[in-house]
């Protein structure tokens, strides 16, 4: 069984064992090629008049602006990124569910199951992403549950009877992780024009580099409160320390509104549950204090899939009809992470190329051809992907425009690694191989 959570932020691909797939809701389309996912999103700023990042939150099939025959509607653009997502991780003839935000009609849905049954997916159900996230929830009383996408903050509710239920949708606001995104980058492209004169957001190529930068800065922040960010533009190397009271300051105004907007609709809830899309929003969680009698509660990533694979004998109930849920049964006891039949794979520590070894950390690795070898110096080479850990898992980013593949598979998302996995390169014979050393 496959679960797929489609919020255009990440739409993540799981199984028993983990989140498999990240890919956001990003596409670009140039004369020769349509990007899409993470491919998408790295070349975003650089080419901002071909992309699109609406396509799922306003999926239909309205004439959509700067159309080509290929691409008419966001329809077009969602089905394209759908089919290159289970490309790269789908097993013919496995059980999908697919778990989907409650502000989505039944216009939206219909498509959704167009695009499956044009795949070839064998979907089981369709059920409310909030309430599968707040199934492993401890939490007592009825719940409200806030998650973010790329454009907007939903607030669901969430009524606990002998099943959690989902009552009602409130669109918190019409702002998501673009517009915070680029709050952050702004303030620290103001931190590096202080300290070294030097603009990021004079060139796309830097504006670009600054965003990539992003998480990693906001993991750093979480942990240190502070995070070095360091850019080179022309030869040229800047780096400037970025401190967490700095980001705060640039969310000053969003957080307000969002508390406001909570206050105004979650009365008489006695939980609040984040998404895990905003654990590494500096200052949410002391701005959102203020809201009294109001426990919160972060939820770990991959919730929803969790909460689905909890409640599996629900969702694949015999039949060919296909079953949308809004209320799924409390997990009792611990969240099951796993079938206890599935074997746990190793955790991978090490990549392995004729002999030598890389270690793998929260610091990326970058992978780049260097002729007929792979380096790890990328100003030696072209780079092709990076592989780091992050968040319990490592992961392989693929670089935009390359041709890296995961055990014969090509890979343009963020894809979780396992030991005994290859990643092959296009012209390169041997494969950099992706071990587990015991400790």
């Amino acid at each position: 069984m496959f679960v797929i959570e489609l919020n255009d932020a990440a739409v993540t691909v799981s199984d028993e064992s983990g989140v498999l797939l990240e890919s956001p809701g990003y596409a670009v389309m140039d004369e020769n090629r349509l990007y899409l996912g993470g491919e998408a999103q790295d070349v975003a700023r650089i080419r901002p008049r071909w992309t699109n990042n609406h396509f799922w939150a306003q999926l239909g099939m309205d004439p959509m602006q700067g159309a080509t025959p290929q691409v008419r509607h966001h329809a077009d653009l969602a089905f394209a990124h759908l089919q290159s997502i289970w490309q790269q991780v789908g097993a013919e003839g496995a059980d999908v569910v697919f778990a989907v935000p409650g502000s989505w009609s039944a216009e939206q849905l219909g498509l959704l199951l167009g695009f499956a049954n044009e795949l070839d997916l064998r979907v089981r159900s369709i059920v409310d992403a909030a309430v599968a996230a707040a199934a492993s929830s401890r939490a007592k009383g009825n719940l409200w549950h806030l998650d973010i996408s790329l454009h907007r903050i939903l607030l669901t509710e969430i009524r606990v009877r002998d099943a959690l239920e989902r009552e009602r949708v409130l669109v918190v606001a019409e702002e998501g992780l673009v517009h915070f995104n680029n709050l952050w980058a702004n303030a620290i492209a103001d931190q590096f024009v202080h300290a070294t004169r030097f603009d990021p957001m004079h060139r796309a190529e830097t504006e670009q580099r600054l965003h990539d930068c992003l998480p990693a800065c906001l993991a750093d922040l979480e942990e240190q409160g502070a995070s070095m960010v360091e850019l080179s533009d022309r030869e040229k190397h800047y780096s400037v320390t970025v401190r967490r009271d700095q980001l705060v300051a640039a969310a000053a105004s969003a957080y307000p509104r969002m508390v406001r907007q909570l206050q105004a609709g979650a009365g008489g809830a006695r939980a609040l549950l984040l998404s895990g899309r905003f654990r590494r929003f500096p200052g949410l969680q002391d701005a959102l204090s203020v809201l009294p009698g109001l426990e919160l509660e972060t939820l770990a990533p991959g919730a929803a899939a969790r909460g689905c694979f909890a409640n599996a004998q629900e969702l694949l109930r015999e039949g060919d009809a296909v079953h949308f849920l809004t209320a799924l049964r409390r997990v009792e006891g611990d969240t099951p992470e796993r079938n206890a039949e599935t074997p746990v794979a190793a955790q991978p520590t090490h990549l392995l190329y004729r002999g030598q070894a890389w270690p793998i950390s929260r610091r990326p690795v970058v992978l780049a051809l260097d002729g007929d070898a792979i380096t790890q110096d990328e100003s030696q080479g072209d780079p092709q992907c990076t592989v780091l850990e992050s968040d319990g898992r490592v992961w392989v980013e693929p670089r935009p425009v390359t041709q890296v593949r995961l055990n014969g598979r090509q890979v343009d998302d963020r894809v979780g690694l396992a030991a005994g996995d290859r990643l092959e390169f296009s012209g390169h014979e041997e494969p950099v191989q992706v071990i587990s050393l015991l400790s």
